[in-house]
């Protein structure tokens, strides 16, 4: 006799979920549900029956984390160490936290210098590129960064 999941998990004999269920109840989007399984952050049991993935709540738990540190914007490598207990949560986020304080630093540098730009009134067909780029060469010679052009404006294969 074959029983629907609903009535498993009212009778305690299953506590598995669907993809709908755990998109609901963490929050997600099942694109980043998958995306995260294929990143190795999240491993649902499978159906032998259907084949299709069997949420726990344990799973509903782990997605909740992994949503909460990459809001923070931790890289999901480094949420792989948490996992595997290679990296202590404290010292990723400690690390964050400087990283987000460079980010900050940063943006806060390149304010000023879009403001001056605007104070100076130009306009694109006159606006003289040049001592604009020297004065950024010397910032980023004290560590000030910017976007990296070269890395983000290139056409990408798909793969």
């Amino acid at each position: 006799m074959r029983y629907s999941g609903t009535w498993k998990r009212k009778c305690g004999e299953a506590n598995s979920m669907k993809i709908n269920e755990v998109e609901q109840q963490a929050g997600i989007t099942k694109r980043n549900i998958r995306f995260y399984e294929q990143q190795g952050l999240l491993s649902p049991k499978r159906n032998g029956e259907n084949g299709y993935r069997d949420y726990s709540e344990e799973d509903v738990a782990e997605l909740k984390k992994i949503k909460l540190l990459r809001k923070l914007s931790l890289p999901i490598e480094e949420i792989r160490k948490i996992q595997s207990g290679a990296l202590v949560l404290e010292d990723a986020l400690m690390r964050q936290v400087i990283v987000l304080e460079r980010e900050k630093t940063d943006l806060e540098a390149m304010s000023r210098l879009c403001r001056s730009l605007s104070e100076e009134r130009c306009q694109y067909l006159t606006l003289l590129p040049e001592q604009y780029l020297e004065r950024m060469v010397e910032m980023e010679k004290d560590g000030t960064r910017f976007s990296n052009v070269d890395k983000q404006d290139v056409i990408r294969r798909k793969r």
